[in-house]
């Protein structure tokens, strides 16, 4: 017998209530039991590079990507590093797509990046250090059309010299401001030296900040010593008042450094933000120090390696985690073994009827970086499956 029950929906102990809403079965909200029946992770297909990161104000540090969906179709946010008034510096480039799957760099012409004009940087350094880690989210909640397109950036980089995350608000998602109704910056206590991402939480029907935290840190002291990178989360009803950011917890697993979180709301069910971060094995090294030369690897990425995860919430300060095992993996291609690889963008979207697109950085700290699409079914992280025996 393959079986499996539903908790009852229209007004249970729990106030469990479907309202006609798409769910998916990434965790145990639904179900009360499984009988012979297991719920699986599904791999992502990787389909090949997509965009090679080569320009001379590009690098080969680019990575912290975002991805949106528009009116316009799809625009790529990621970082690179220009020589931009004297200076190398970081700065935040953009792409386009019209289908997420043919990707262009426009000509913005906006600001005079290594001798030139003609180039796809959206917005130069400032010192805010936004660049850094500067990640767009489309507000179609948004009534103020200036403030359709929000970003946050910023980080602190050691106990002594801190900042913190500032707010910016774009009618076009090319020409930003800081957030004129607060310009001060946010959770100043805290490293943020990763991709913080901000979001709608529809559950909760507030914005929420998924920020780099360090276990252990305290006011005045964000990188303790013998800290684990880990998540914490912050919310607000006005995009203004921000909450004191919470540490996020993983179910009973655990603690792993967990670099990044790329945290979205799934598009075909808002109530489940997914969220992809990339576990970061400190100190691995597989390849050679000859294979790290001729691949090109800079030193600074010779130790450590990292891979992928999933995991889901429904709001609330906890993490669904529901499967460990890798979900991005390294592959053959040995580059891709080295430190701070595989790093999930900031993004899901649809690529045909049947197919969503997720995209990884990979080949990070060498000159051949780029960025590959990877392919699931549509609503596919995880599925129900039966073995051959009733």
């Amino acid at each position: 017998v393959l079986s499996y029950s539903f908790k009852i929906f229209e007004k249970d102990k729990d106030g469990i209530v479907m309202k006609n809403r798409r769910e998916l079965f990434i965790d145990d909200y639904l179900l009360e039991k499984l009988e012979n029946l297991n719920q699986r992770l599904v791999l992502p297909r990787a389909t090949g590079e997509i965009i090679k990161f080569d320009k001379p104000w590009e690098g080969k540090f680019v990575t912290y990507v975002s991805i949106i969906k528009d009116p316009t179709g799809y625009k790529m946010y990621y970082r690179g590093m220009a020589d931009y008034n004297g200076k190398k510096d970081e700065v935040a480039c953009l792409a386009t797509s019209k289908d997420g799957l043919k990707w262009e760099k426009p000509n913005l012409k906006l600001y005079k990046v290594n001798g030139t004009l003609n180039n796809n940087v959206v917005i130069p350094p400032n010192e805010q250090l936004s660049m850094h880690n500067f990640t767009v989210f489309y507000d179609q909640k948004a009534t103020n059309p200036n403030e359709k397109y929000k970003a946050i950036g910023g980080a602190n980089h050691s106990n002594k010299t801190r900042d913190g995350l500032y707010r910016y608000v774009s009618s076009d998602g090319i020409k930003w401001n800081l957030y004129s109704k607060d310009t001060s910056a946010l959770f100043s206590d805290y490293a943020l030296d990763s991709q913080n991402v901000l979001l709608w939480s529809e559950s909760e029907q507030c914005y929420a900040i998924y920020l780099r935290a360090w276990t252990g840190n305290k006011p005045g002291l964000p990188y303790p010593k013998d800290g684990i990178r880990t998540i914490a989360r912050s919310t607000s009803k006005d995009f203004v008042n921000w909450t004191n950011p919470v540490e996020m917890t993983f179910d009973d697993t655990e603690l792993e450094h967990l670099y990044t979180n790329a945290s979205v709301s799934y598009f075909r069910a808002p109530q489940i933000i997914v969220s992809m971060p990339f576990r970061f094995m400190v100190n691995q090294k597989i390849l050679s120090d000859e294979q790290l030369t001729e691949f090109g690897t800079d030193k600074s990425q010779w130790k450590g390696m990292s891979d992928g995860v999933f995991m889901t919430t429904r709001g609330g300060n906890n993490f669904n985690r529901k499967f460990n095992k890798s979900f991005i993996r390294p592959g053959f291609d040995k580059k891709n073994w080295s430190a701070r690889n595989n790093i999930p963008a900031k993004g899901i979207i649809q690529t045909s009827e049947n197919e969503m697109s997720l995209y990884v950085t990979r080949n990070y700290g060498s000159p051949t970086v780029n960025l590959e699409r990877l392919s699931l079914r549509i609503d596919g992280f995880s599925n129900l499956e039966a073995d051959y025996e009733e």
